[in-house]
């Protein structure tokens, strides 16, 4: 229905600026055709009308100590990057764009299916002699063995730089690499390298 790092950046988005001090929980709502998210939090007004979270805007982190931790963890790139990195994953995999509306006392983000998903969904599209495998997923791996064949020392932080992937994405598929037999990890983790057994 939407590409999982563009999801990711969304609810992490939801954490980050939630009020609070209001005693209302995120709210993911998911049905057949489109998910919703809310998060309780009135837009700064910096960043006012909504629609301009999808253009360069300045980073006003309601809970900085949330967002830096995010940040540390590896889970987001930097902060006011989110949406930029939700247009990117979109435009990757052909998907919409969400729409956000700063609505009920917070932000209302309306997720809706993409139209391939439309039509896996409807039945429009006959996955028997397919294989279900992300090409976008497939292409990270390469590009990942790639950036190993040139430099068999690379850290994950220089392999997220390169790839613009997030870190936890280069992580996973890193041990889907490992645990498929195609690399291994030849010493630590701080001092070690990596090893291409099979292309």
């Amino acid at each position: 229905m939407f590409p999982e790092d563009g999801c990711r950046e969304l609810v992490l988005n939801a954490v980050q600026h939630k009020n609070y001090l209001r005693p209302v929980s995120i709210q993911i709502s998911v049905y057949p055709d489109r998910i919703y998210i809310y998060n309780i939090g009135e837009m700064p007004p910096e960043i006012t009308p909504a629609e301009r979270l999808f253009k360069k805007h300045p980073s006003v982190p309601r809970n900085p100590n949330i967002a830096n931790t995010f940040f540390r963890a590896g889970m987001v790139e930097g902060w006011g990057r989110g949406y930029e990195k939700v247009v990117e994953v979109c435009e990757a995999a052909g998907a919409n764009l969400p729409v956000v509306e700063a609505d009920f006392g917070g932000l209302m983000v309306r997720i809706d299916e993409s139209a391939k998903y439309r039509d896996l969904r409807l039945g429009l599209t006959d996955l028997s002699h397919s294989h279900a495998t992300d090409a976008t997923e497939d292409a990270t791996e390469a590009v990942l063995l790639s950036l190993i064949a040139d430099n068999p020392a690379m850290k994950q932080m220089e392999m997220v730089e390169k790839t613009g992937r997030h870190r936890a994405t280069i992580a996973r598929k890193l041990k889907a690499l490992k645990d498929s037999g195609r690399i291994e990890r030849i010493g630590s983790d701080r001092d070690g390298s990596w090893k291409i057994l099979k292309p």
